[in-house]
């Protein structure tokens, strides 16, 4: 009986820590139908179950539960917006996916070094899967001091459907780059200094070669940050040197094909044509209420006859999809996350998690950078019988890992 016992809590605990894991059947859903919601959506809702029968509650309170509301509510009201109810159904079940990943991660918050270890191998190799995954099948730019990357991975299997392209892989990169070289600079332990250096580098060296300009210019933030934070006099480092940086690219720029590329002047002129267009088509609709969820591809290229796949900013997204309300959730969550930023930076640096507090500030920053000119949160899949307007969980794994650091700090030490 004992031992029945010991085997039932152990698979209990099992479930509690894979919680995140739980809400993949959905994404799947959307994706291809299979398997069908109803059993997606009992799924990923047992640890949720497990845990409030163990627990008596579903999910733990978070700084951002506000914000998160508001925007839940903006959701919706961008559903009933919304022209394609298909597509806008979609969207809030990948939308509560993502959500149920974030309480996933952050209702183990409490979890030791060992499950957060583990969490970050999985995240290590996820970035080294989506990078082999886009050398091998994705849209980029060849040049000469990339062109083995693309020949060493061209022999992997293909995969059917979406692929990811360069900023895609950048996005996620510029996030993880901060992360790992903050632990480098802050952390006491020489062996996962080390780890954390050969990462970071190697994933700078991925990020260069996929010459991801967005990618570029956000970890640039993050990681100036993550600097200016070490040691203030850094300042005196890192403007000189973006600076000097910035004019050599522009100086070079006719001269260098590669730079040329990576930087394209009709980026930057075609995604504001983007914008400006989107302009009046909100007025066509409501600016309280947006286009509706998911309809801006439909929309757009029926209207100007393009086949572009999304407004190329996040912010101006969120706000075509879900109108002022999701706004509204952003201008809050920015303000929870300036808070919680105040107060993890106000804690001791001899602190355990000084440094992972630091690196995930840094993060968010050149994510939020990212966000200006590509969008990391939604993706637009094209079928054949029509397109999926997908919700990313990117932003909600590194702000559940901001609202872990955060729940987790030790202001008195």
């Amino acid at each position: 009986m004992n031992k029945l016992i010991i085997f039932k809590n152990r698979i209990t605990d099992l479930v509690l820590q894979l919680q995140p894991l739980f809400a993949a059947p959905l994404y799947f859903t959307v994706l291809t139908n299979n398997p069908p919601l109803w059993l997606s959506l009992i799924i990923s809702s047992i640890p949720f179950l497990v845990r409030y029968r163990q627990q008596h509650i579903f999910i733990k309170k978070t700084p951002f539960d506000i914000p998160i509301l508001i925007f839940i509510i903006g959701m919706f009201v961008g559903f009933f917006v919304a022209a394609n109810k298909e597509v806008a159904v979609g969207t809030l079940i990948s939308t509560l996916a993502s959500l149920m990943i974030y309480y996933g991660i952050v209702n183990n918050c409490n979890q030791g070094k060992k499950y957060w270890m583990s969490f970050a191998i999985i995240l290590i190799f996820i970035c080294f899967g989506i990078s082999a995954w886009f050398f091998s099948q994705g849209w980029g730019r060849h040049f000469w001091f990339n062109q083995w990357a693309f020949e060493l991975f061209n022999g992997l299997p293909k995969t059917s459907g979406p692929t990811f392209n360069l900023n895609g892989v950048g996005a996620l990169l510029a996030v993880v780059i901060p992360l790992l070289f903050s632990i480098v600079l802050f952390k006491n332990n020489i062996i996962l200094r080390l780890v954390a250096l050969l990462f970071g580098f190697i994933f700078l060296e991925v990020l260069f070669m996929s010459t991801s300009g967005g990618g570029f210019i956000s970890v640039v933030f993050g990681l100036s940050f993550i600097l200016i934070c070490w040691r203030l006099w850094m300042i005196g480092i890192v403007i000189p040197v973006t600076g000097s940086v910035a004019i050599a690219v522009f100086f070079f720029y006719d001269k260098l094909t590669w730079v040329k590329d990576a930087f394209l002047v009709q980026d930057m002129q075609g995604r504001l044509l983007l914008w400006v267009n989107t302009i009046p088509l909100i007025h066509s609709y409501h600016f309280i209420t947006g286009i509706g969820l998911g309809s801006w591809y439909e929309l757009y290229n029926r209207v100007y006859k393009t086949g572009q796949i999304f407004l190329h900013n996040s912010y101006f997204q969120l706000y075509v999809d879900t109108g002022i309300i999701g706004i509204a959730a952003l201008v809050c969550g920015i303000v929870v996350f300036f808070n919680c930023s105040k107060i993890m930076l106000s804690a001791s640096r001899h602190s355990s998690l000084f440094g992972i507090k630091i690196g995930l500030i840094g993060s968010i920053i050149a994510g939020a950078a990212m966000a200006l000119v590509d969008v990391a949160t939604f993706g637009v899949v094209v079928t054949n019988s029509g397109y999926i307007y997908l919700n990313i969980p990117l932003l909600w794994v590194f702000l559940a890992l901001f609202t872990v650091a955060f729940n987790r700090s030790d202001y008195s030490d």
